[in-house]
């Protein structure tokens, strides 16, 4: 049997928090890391082993995935509609506690008061738009949304040039220099 401590408890009640004021953004949270293990799972078993970061803050992993989750917010606006202060949980996540990717599997033993409806539904949602750009459409689209959506402006320009060099026929709107 475990024996609860007092940080065992605070910790729980801080996760039980998250989830009753925040249920459609931890969900998005919880999602995107399952999603992050099964694409890791994937590339082990093609032989690109890659490693899911646990010391990552989730807030973090909300950032990293925030403007995917904003584009898909008129699908989800009742989810979201859920949620309290957006600012409140920006600050509880980053500033006051700094919960980890490697605390997330608890998160899915504590929080039975999360509505788990939320997370299927992001994931149906999220796993209709890999569907959109993935297959037919990598061919009219090179980058698929997510990649584009983490990357620098500086990572914007090395792949639109090297798109451009990787054209058959030139762009003629785009000016090529002097």
């Amino acid at each position: 049997m475990k024996t609860w401590t007092g940080l065992t408890v605070m910790i729980t009640t801080l996760q039980v928090v998250l989830a009753n004021h925040w249920p459609c953004r931890l969900s998005w949270i919880l999602q995107c890391l399952e999603d992050e293990q099964q694409r890791t799972e994937i590339d082990d078993a093609v032989g690109r082993a890659t490693l899911v970061d646990e010391s990552k803050t989730l807030w973090e992993v909300f950032r990293d995935s925030r403007m995917e989750l904003h584009m898909m917010r008129e699908e989800i606006e009742d989810l979201l509609e859920q949620d309290g202060d957006p600012e409140m949980f920006e600050m509880f996540l980053k500033v006051h506690f700094e919960f980890r990717v490697r605390d997330a599997e608890r998160f899915k033993l504590t929080t039975v008061n999360l509505d788990h409806s939320i997370r299927r539904e992001l994931a149906r949602i999220r796993g209709t738009t890999g569907l959109n750009n993935s297959g037919w459409g990598r061919n009219l689209a090179p980058l698929n949304i997510r990649t584009v959506i983490n990357m620098t402006s500086e990572d914007v320009c090395k792949a639109v040039g090297g798109l451009l060099r990787t054209t058959r026929h030139p762009i003629p709107y785009i000016d090529q220099g002097p």
